[in-house]
């Protein structure tokens, strides 16, 4: 939505394996970049239909009955793992972490309680919906709670419903963590998320004997995209700019809501994209500085940094023809000779809550 501003209900591009070439049309003719976005749809058919055929002949060759038998027994294993995982011994864990974003702010306030085999998670008392993209869908806002939760054994863990299914999550209808449709959420994962993440690792922590024993994964990083011009007739992939991390506590390196992306690399961003790294390094008070500079041709740049940011020392600067902008903006057209500037320092983001004064019952 933040991208192209179009958000589709779900329809079927193919049905019975013929494809809907009105579907098909409307979707590309929406998009900046048509003939990529059809290469896409192409590839994700064909690992849909690969993974169709490798299930079929694993059926085939030993029954439907002992593969669902399998499968169950895989998903039973998982689910017992992360129990074994999950803390003991408190009837309830109590947080809340506020967040900002463009003159938008929240809390986020969780209960979590561990009831026999299932961890259930109440974020009764959590901000209202907004009428920006910063609401966090149900998946997103599970998904934050989860990692921030097994972060460190989540590589170890296999990814399947047996790990989910050991939680429950209490989500209000029309709350920043739960939003009615057609609320927007294309920012929720930089905002509301990362103070979902923030207030679970607070209420673990809070209790005090188990202080520091889930070190923070939430933390406010910008959100940089370069897109070719509005009318540029060469389709161009838009460029996703991860080329920092902060630092954070408890020697975790990069927050871990933050390490899907790996770093790009100077010779394959210029290579690419057209755009020379002259500055990655680390300074001291484990601030990483990093600075980009646009080589040849035009783009419009889009940059979002959540107010967070300001405390935790983050920062993005632009110049370009001889002006400077400062944090986030939207369109803002580059040619040759542009500089981005990004300052990553200590993780700070998703600040918990000074004051939890009637937590179970304070909205907002």
């Amino acid at each position: 939505m933040w991208q192209e501003s179009m958000r589709i209900t779900p329809v079927k591009l193919y049905t019975g394996g013929k494809l809907q070439r009105d579907v098909q049309r409307f979707v590309l003719a929406n998009s900046r970049t048509p003939e990529l976005l059809a290469s896409d749809l192409d590839a994700l058919r064909a690992s849909l239909l690969q993974a169709q055929t490798g299930l079929r002949s694993i059926i085939q060759a030993y029954g439907l009955s002992k593969v669902a038998r399998a499968i169950g027994q895989m998903k039973a294993h998982t689910q017992e793992q992360v129990l074994n995982l999950l803390p003991e011994g408190r009837k309830e864990w109590c947080g809340a972490a506020d967040f900002s974003a463009s003159k938008v702010s929240g809390r986020v306030q969780v209960r979590m309680q561990r009831v026999g085999n299932l961890w259930k998670a109440d974020f009764t008392g959590s901000a209202s919906q907004v009428d920006a993209p910063f609401n966090c869908s149900e998946a997103t806002t599970s998904a934050c709670a989860v990692t921030a939760i097994l972060a460190e054994h989540l590589e170890s863990l296999p990814v399947n419903d047996g790990l989910l299914d050991v939680f429950e999550f209490r989500l209000p209808a029309g709350s920043i963590v739960n939003p009615a449709y057609p609320s927007a959420t294309a920012l929720g994962y930089h905002t509301a998320g990362q103070a979902v993440a923030a207030a679970v690792t607070h209420a673990l922590n809070e209790s005090g004997n188990g202080e520091g024993k889930f070190p923070a994964v939430h933390g406010a990083a910008p959100l940089t995209v370069l897109y070719a011009p509005i009318g540029t007739q060469k389709q161009t992939v838009p460029v996703f700019l991860e080329l920092g991390y902060t630092a954070s506590a408890s020697g975790w390196g990069p927050p871990v809501l933050h390490s899907g992306r790996r770093l790009a690399s100077a010779e394959e961003l210029e290579w690419r994209s057209g755009l020379r790294m002259t500055q990655r390094e680390l300074a001291g008070d484990e601030v990483m500085e990093v600075r980009v500079e646009l080589l040849d041709g035009s783009w419009e740049a889009c940059i979002f940094v959540p107010d967070q940011a300001d405390s935790s020392g983050l920062s993005v600067a632009v110049e370009s023809c001889g002006e400077v902008w400062k944090g986030t903006v939207t369109g803002l057209p580059l040619s040759a000779g542009a500089t981005i500037h990004y300052t990553f320092a200590r993780n700070g983001g998703g600040r918990p809550a000074e004051k939890e004064v009637g937590l179970h019952g304070t909205k907002g």
